[in-house]
């Protein structure tokens, strides 16, 4: 029987799957200019994107979902995850891992960082664990390090779009909004995250 690390590695060296959230631009392009969604869906499988109007449909629908819960998505107040941070620390819910990731974004020019730059951090404190895949790693455990942030805070998460679970790392950040097209998601955290570290003096110079 494979080691869990081993299914661990395969599951983070999967590529990921593609689908219609490819075109989703396309699909809201033609939908301003008045489109059915049945004929969205023969535009698309003329041009080699095989689909029918109900999955266009789904999606679309599903985006507007996602933007409405973005728009009521709520950042705690400094004090509330400072209360948090301490009981997780307590509850031993910060590994040494998360930890040096929280304090390589806590350090980071505007607060900013990709996923590989966190995954890098966390190879610091376990040797042998920075691979070419360490952006997939520290996406598992920096997601689950913010997931249980946020539950413990109660929080709404953010929705993450083409996917049915929850973007769990808005607990601690969001999407720069800044960042070049075409480069790696950046993660910005909460302002008022970072002010909870200043007040725990977790991260002093």
């Amino acid at each position: 029987m494979p080691s869990p690390t081993t299914i661990l590695n395969d599951a983070l060296a999967a590529a990921p799957k593609e689908g219609l959230e490819l075109y989703l631009e396309a699909i809201e392009a033609l939908r301003e200019k008045g489109h059915t969604w049945r004929e969205i869906a023969s535009f698309l499988t003329e041009r080699g994107v095989p689909t029918d109007h109900s999955k266009v449909f789904r999606l679309a629908t599903r985006r507007e979902k996602v933007e409405a819960e973005v728009m009521r998505f709520e950042v705690p107040s400094a004090d509330r995850y400072a209360s948090a941070l301490l009981q997780l620390e307590q509850e031993g819910g910060v590994s040494a891992m998360g930890r040096a990731m929280l304090e390589r974004h806590f350090r980071a020019h505007n607060r900013t960082v990709t996923f590989t730059e966190l995954g890098n951090a966390a190879a610091q404190v376990k040797e042998g664990a920075r691979t070419s895949k360490s952006y997939r790693l520290a996406n598992v455990l920096y997601g689950k390090l913010a997931r249980k942030l946020g539950e413990s805070l109660k929080m709404s998460f953010a929705p993450n779009p083409g996917s049915s679970e929850p973007f769990y790392s808005s607990a601690i950040g969001l999407a720069n909004p800044m960042q070049p097209k075409g480069g790696e998601f950046q993660l910005v955290m909460h302002h008022e995250l970072a002010k909870a570290f200043d007040l725990l003096g977790w991260f002093r110079p």
